[in-house]
């Protein structure tokens, strides 16, 4: 969106800053650059574009580029900035699936005015966004339109003030009856190369730059090489050539638009005979452009493609056309051989129509995104072959036959789009399958089909032919043809929340289960259909139709059926029976759900909210799985929930859904006091994510492993833990937390929910097990594997075939340095045991048991309440150390993966060391929800964290070092930022620095081993000077109650090694944000949760 600024200072989003000639400026096609001293450099602090009314009066100096970028989202964008939209994957804000978000904030007294105008086809409509409170720096303006029929709206911004109004350039959306106001903003990045523009209206023929553009893309002889083309907006070419050099080696290439955008975008247009009118070899982005072909065939059918990407993996087409082509955009693998496949295209905010085939097909891509499109008027060819000898012609079409041949990972994400399939034949709006003899591996949901509008296609909505892992439909609108959802050998499939209109389910050649919950079917003949071999859990769903012998469920009676609390309007409840009493009577199913009237508010305008009175209100069972209706209310954790897809009084706070505890820091005793939602304690929905599973190199869960067995799949069926598959890893949630003080009382909350101060935890994984060395290649890896080439320890071969032996051990002797240098040898993302993760691990253990002592007894029994007590018990750490030594030198002793009997379970398993010194000896092994070894066999490096310990006459300060990029972890401070001070004296740990979600020693004195955090913590001081410390926590085997989850050991240099020091793989996806922006911005935060949420993971 661009909202214009007629001061002549400042531009939009501008900053200027009279010190290091640092500015930030809005340059054309929605990117925000950093210019340093005349160097341009990406600024992408979440993907936010802010309109900036103030002047910079002050001078401001910045020690670098990263300082500058905290300064603009803390200060301009919080306190001054007037508009304020956040876009897909936000690394700066805390949703990082949110799509399509749009919030105003403002400080700026002398705005007037800020409204929306909006309709169908025209502004016909205005609302005001929310009013500000006098001197709310943090407010948050939001629009929420009317209830009203879902469509494809579009709409404005005018924004005035006393010098007059402003008006927004056009957005386009679609609507669910009653949603907030979405949008969506790709932040494009800066290429390093030139910027050459591109003015078809120009008189003469230029020298490509911006003063002097060239009139024509002939000019441009290569392109490629990280360069960027632009063609001013409003302008049209229209020669008879096609653009196929989009080809570069290195680096990426952009296409986009200049100039006034109010003007609309540019149109490059192809009047001939084009197999396509882009060919794309490599990674390209695409911003601003309407591509038009305009060729016909000898049957009047437009021919060619508007663009075809081969091998561009991450290739991006935002805010785009494609008209008047055989198929709009198409991608395939360059190579047709078995077995070929490419990664990575996303089409957001792109409109397709007039094509006589399909609108968007993608062959062998392994991870697709469609998200804000229209997909209109496709399938042209039906008006010549009404019967559709042909394959194509679907809205969107997925194919990858090459990629199921050799086992790919497929992520897919389809998410607020139209597709409109009236009048245009017998075809799909969306369809995916591979049709192979494979499997296709993917995260927790396969396909995530999200915010969807699939109408009046008389094929149906979506067909799906895929071979294993679940489907999930969330908040999805059906309309017309004859099923909305088409399901063929697909194992799993989760319908939440969706309207069917005109349609239903159907589902065939199955075995597997389907849960079918909080949707709303109206005017159907058949709501769902059931086949043999399928299991299904119905709950909560409206069925009402009034055509003549409609059944609610239809198929084979033999399929297992779970179904209850659901409400019927129909001539037949199911299978035929006419009554809820006959089938009630018949199976015994439904014994909670109701019959008549289910009162919508206003169904014939497709408001399928309940009315006051409605009997769907507070009738329905309470799900697990659902937080937002179908129009983005929330749902909450306690109460019943309403029958149908949209909760009558849904609300968008979720200020009271956390829990945690607190207790006196002055306190001796290790317990605390549990506060918050306590239904939260015994459910604990952040803690009962923790999920082992396999995780490939690339960071893609391959599958998770049963909750129960790690031996086992999910599924069942038999995992490979050696490496094979992937790395054993465990799943830690993202979730966000606070901690407050309050004199001497600490109060530590968590949340699924973006609350107002919280901060992001984010998601990673850890190792399930502590870390082995693929010798071979130098990786450090969690797996089981009792190989030469994972020996543990020192790789000593000569003590393979005694009771010593280190094959199938954790890795050691290796310093914290080359830690980190094997865990990069996984991937770019990969690091040794992170400090987050460990703080992570603490926290929710902390809040869990609402004890800080680890080592208490175990106790699998729950208190009346449902809730945790007691500890872990003492873990390996009571081992006699002269035995120790003289066994195996103080080498590794107990096996990797001894817990995969608990799976995801925390507890112990007892493990017999045979032949030890003085005799077999049983050590208890601990697990804490799927991380092994959580504390003691040996101590474990991790990374992220230094210390800088000084000597008493050179500072006298022991100083805590944190690095928020994993990209950045070294053994020097730089990068590094200080947070606070460790103890100087070792002991027993009485206080704990908790700022950031950290659990590293403060105090040391006056402890125990059962009070307070009642682990140990050593230091030593030097001589003279200071000196660079790494991060050994766990413990050893024999440091006895000094052991648990707080123990910290700040003796050795990050160089250091040792016979009993290890370290665990991580995987972390993005660098982590300093708290302090996030409890700047949190009520933008709970506008982003409250206006849109992704299920994807």
């Amino acid at each position: 969106m661009v909202i214009a600024n007629a001061g002549a200072y400042l531009r939009i989003g501008g900053v200027s800053i009279n010190k290091r000639k640092i500015k930030l400026v809005r340059s054309q096609g929605n990117n925000v650059l950093i210019n340093v001293n005349s160097r341009e450099k990406e600024h992408h602090p979440g993907n936010v574009i802010a309109i900036d009314y103030r002047e910079v009066t002050e001078p401001q100096t910045f020690a670098s580029v990263g300082e500058l970028e905290e300064w603009v989202l803390v200060n301009t964008i919080q306190e001054s900035g007037d508009l304020l939209i956040v876009g897909e994957e936000s690394s700066y804000f805390p949703h990082r699936n949110s799509y399509g978000l749009v919030g105003v904030i403002t400080t700026r007294s002398k705005l007037t005015s800020v409204l929306v105008e909006y309709g169908y086809g025209d502004f016909a409509n205005t609302i005001h966004l929310d009013q500000v409170p006098a001197g709310d720096s943090t407010a948050v303006r939001t629009a929420i339109l009317p209830r009203t029929k879902p469509g494809r709206l579009q709409w404005r911004y005018v924004v005035s003030d006393s010098s007059g109004s402003t008006q927004g350039e056009t957005q386009y959306i679609n609507i669910h009856a009653g949603t907030k106001l979405v949008d969506i903003i790709y932040q494009s990045p800066v290429l390093a190369g030139n910027t050459y523009y591109i003015d078809p209206s120009a008189a003469v023929n230029g020298t490509g730059t911006e003063a002097s553009p060239f009139n024509t893309w002939v000019s441009i002889a290569n392109l490629g090489g990280n360069h960027t083309y632009l063609q001013k907006y409003g302008t049209v070419y229209d020669p008879d050539v096609a653009i196929t050099n989009l080809r570069n080696v290195n680096g990426i290439c952009k296409l986009g638009a200049y100039g006034d955008a109010s003007l609309g975008r540019p149109r490059i247009i192809a009047r001939g005979n084009v197999v396509r009118l882009l060919e794309v070899q490599y990674r390209i982005i695409i911003e601003n452009i309407d591509f038009e072909g305009t060729f016909k065939d000898a049957n009047g059918l437009f021919v060619g493609s508007g663009i075809r990407i081969r091998n561009g993996a991450g290739s991006v087409i935002y805010n785009c056309a494609f008209h008047g082509f055989g198929m709009g955009i198409t991608t395939n693998p360059v190579s047709s051989v078995n077995g070929a496949f490419w990664s990575g295209v996303r089409v957001l905010k792109t409109d397709v129509y007039d094509c006589s085939l399909d609108g968007m097909y993608f062959d062998d891509t392994t991870e697709v995104e469609v998200g804000h499109c229209y997909i209109h008027r496709v399938n042209l060819a039906y008006a010549f072959d009404q019967n559709e000898n042909f394959s194509s012609g679907d809205g969107i079409q997925i194919s990858f036959t090459q990629m199921e041949a050799t086992n790919q990972s497929l992520r897919l994400k389809i998410y607020n789009n139209t597709i409109d399939r009236r009048s245009h034949g017998n075809k799909f709006c969306l369809i995916f399958g591979a049709g192979g003899s494979g499997t296709i591996s993917r995260d927790a949901y396969g396909e995530i089909i999200e915010n969807e509008f699939f109408m009046h296609s008389t094929a149906g909505g979506v067909y799906m032919d895929l071979t294993n892992n679940t489907s999930l439909f969330v908040r999805n609108y059906f309309e017309g043809g004859s099923f909305g959802i088409h399901n063929r050998s697909v194992p799993g499939i989760d319908v939440f929340s969706n309207i069917f209109k005109g349609v239903g389910i159907g589902l065939s050649n199955v075995a597997g289960s389907a849960r079918i919950h909080n949707n709303t079917f109206d005017d159907f003949n058949h709501g769902y259909s059931a086949t043999t071999g399928y299991s299904y859990q119905v709950l909560n769903n409206v069925f009402r139709s009034a055509r003549a012998g409609a059944n609610a469920v239809s198929g084979d009676v033999s399929t297992a059926i779970t179904s209850n609390y659901n409400h019927f309007e129909v001539a037949n409840v199911a299978m035929g029976y006419s009554t809820l009493a006959l089938w009630q009577a018949a199976y015994g199913q439904d014994a909670n759900s109701a019959s008549g009237d289910p009162m919508f508010t206003d169904a014939s305008n497709f408001d399928y909210t309940p009315a006051a009175g409605s009997p769907l209100a507070d009738s329905g069972s309470q799900l697990s799985w659902a937080d937002f209706d179908f129009a983005g209310n929330f749902l909450g954790s306690s109460g019943a929930f309403d029958k149908g897809a949209i909760e009558r009084n849904g609300s968008s706070s979720f200020e009271n859904e956390w829990y945690g505890v607190e207790f006196d820091q002055t306190a001796s005793a290790s317990t605390m006091t549990r506060i918050g939602r306590l239904g939260l304690h015994a459910s604990l929905p952040i803690q009962s994510k923790m999920q082992r599973c396999i995780l490939s190199a690339s960071g893609v869960v391959q599958y998770y492993l049963n909750p129960s067995n790690s031996l086992l799949k999910a599924d069942g069926a038999a995992a490979v833990l050696d490496g094979t598959d992937g790395q054993v890893m465990v799943e830690m949630p993202e979730f966000y937390y606070t901690v407050e003080a309050d004199g001497n009382i600490r109060r530590i909350k968590i949340s699924k929910y973006p609350i107002a101060g919280f901060s992001l935890s984010g998601k990673m994984y850890l190792g399930a097990f502590e870390g082995a060395v693929k010798r071979s290649t130098s990786q450090l890896m969690s797996v089981i594997n009792a190989t030469a080439d994972f020996r543990g320890g020192n790789n000593n071969a000569a003590w393979d075939v005694q009771s010593n032996s280190l094959l199938g051990k954790p890795a050691t002797v290796i310093s914290l340095t080359n830690f980190r240098a094997f865990a990069r040898n996984n991937g770019a993302k990969w690091s040794a045991r992170s400090y987050l993760s460990r703080a992570k691990m603490n926290l929710l253990y902390m809040i869990e048991y609402a004890n800080r002592h680890v080592q208490a007894a175990y106790n699998e029994a729950l208190t009346a309440q449902g809730y945790r007590q007691g500890g872990l018990g003492d873990g390996v750490s009571n081992v006699n150390s002269t035995n120790w030594n003289t066994f195996s030198g103080y080498y590794p002793f107990v096996p990797c993966g001894r817990t995969v009997s608990l799976g995801n379970k925390s507890g112990f398993v007892n493990y017999v060391v045979a032949g030890f010194t003085g005799g077999d000896i049983t050590v208890p092994v601990p697990s804490y929800r799927g991380v092994e070894q959580p504390y003691g066999h040996i101590w474990e490096w991790e990374d992220g964290i230094l210390y800088n310990i000084q000597a008493n006459d050179a500072g006298a300060q022991s100083q805590i070092f944190i690095c928020d990029n994993p990209a950045n972890y070294a053994d020097v401070l730089t990068n590094y930022r200080q947070v606070g001070l460790l103890p100087r004296n070792e002991g027993y740990i009485t206080r704990c620095l908790l700022d950031e979600g950290l659990t590293i020693p403060s105090e040391a004195t006056g402890g125990s081993s059962t009070t307070r955090y009642s682990d140990y913590f050593y230091t030593s001081i030097p001589a003279s000077g200071s000196s660079i410390r790494g991060s050994l926590v766990s413990a050893n085997a024999n440091n006895g109650a000094n052991a648990g989850l707080f123990y910290l050991n700040t003796n050795n240099a990050p160089s250091n090694t040792n016979a009993n020091i290890g370290s665990q793989p991580c995987y972390e996806f993005s660098a982590n944000i300093n708290p302090a922006s996030w409890q700047k911005m949190t009520n933008l935060n709970r506008f982003m949760v409250a206006t849109r949420r992704s299920i994807a993971a």
